[in-house]
């Protein structure tokens, strides 16, 4: 801005300053700059005054107030809220099969971003360690932050009990930012395993005449799911052509065949 400079006193608001700029003739102009950092989140419009007081008796004083509005930049980076704002997030899930047809609800996240327009604007990605090898575990809605489990992806907690996971928020920024959450996946256990014998056929020999409660034997099963559902409970049965019937033989729960 351009004043008269007659020993003026030029005075502005706090956080902005009045530089000299040059002086021809008699005549100064002057710059207002900022005096401090300056933060759209914490204030984005300030009014100014400036004023100058000549130094004639009595003063007389000139003014000039003006709007200055703070430009954003992307100098924010998203940030989580509520459950997602934790260093990690446990989340169970009951083991499925690939033929189920929808991903199932495990999480839904959320991030503010301060910034505004396309510097403030969220979207969300998820990775999972392994999937390069197994395909995506997970999928989340880019726009909601909605997580499920991915539509197609089998969950097999005998093959695998856990999936380390980690969602990212990114702003639309030029560079963009971002921020993540860890999301721990736990399956949980579905009582989808048979009990299986460790051998195909077991054969045992008893003498005759051989007291009642002899053990002649022992089976074994297993079931690879967790309790209570590997709870195995044995049964005697002999197969004929038309039937299967009792016989005079005892199997325990341990496995033990007695007479």
């Amino acid at each position: 801005m351009r004043v008269r400079h007659y020993g003026c006193v030029y005075r502005v608001l706090v956080r902005f300053g009045i530089l000299l700029w040059k002086t021809v003739g008699g005549c100064a102009r002057y710059d207002v700059v900022t005096a401090a950092a300056l933060d759209r989140e914490g204030r984005e419009h300030y009014s100014l005054t400036v004023a100058c007081v000549d130094s004639g008796v009595p003063p007389l004083t000139g003014r000039t107030t003006f709007d200055v509005r703070v430009s954003d930049v992307n100098d924010n980076a998203p940030v989580f809220r509520g459950d997602a704002a934790a260093t990690r997030i446990d989340v169970t899930v009951a083991e499925r099969s690939a033929a189920a047809a929808a991903g199932d609800y495990v999480v839904t996240v959320a991030a503010d971003d301060a910034d505004s327009a396309e510097n403030g604007a969220v979207s969300y990605a998820v990775r999972c360690r392994g999937d390069d090898d197994a395909g995506a575990v997970l999928q989340v809605d880019a726009a909601t932050g909605i997580v499920r489990t991915a539509a197609a992806v089998s969950l097999d907690r005998e093959r695998r009990a856990e999936y380390d996971c980690e969602v990212v928020a990114a702003d639309a920024g030029v560079p963009s930012l971002s921020s993540s959450v860890q999301i721990r996946l736990i399956v949980a256990d579905v009582d989808d395993e048979r009990a299986t014998f460790e051998r195909r056929s077991y054969e045992f020999a008893v003498a005759e005449n051989t007291a009642a409660g002899t053990a002649v034997g022992r089976v074994t099963a297993r079931d690879a799911d967790q309790p209570p559902f590997n709870r195995v409970v044995y049964q005697l049965l002999v197969r004929t052509p038309t039937s299967l019937v009792s016989i005079r033989l005892f199997i325990f729960q341990g496995g033990s065949v007695a007479e």
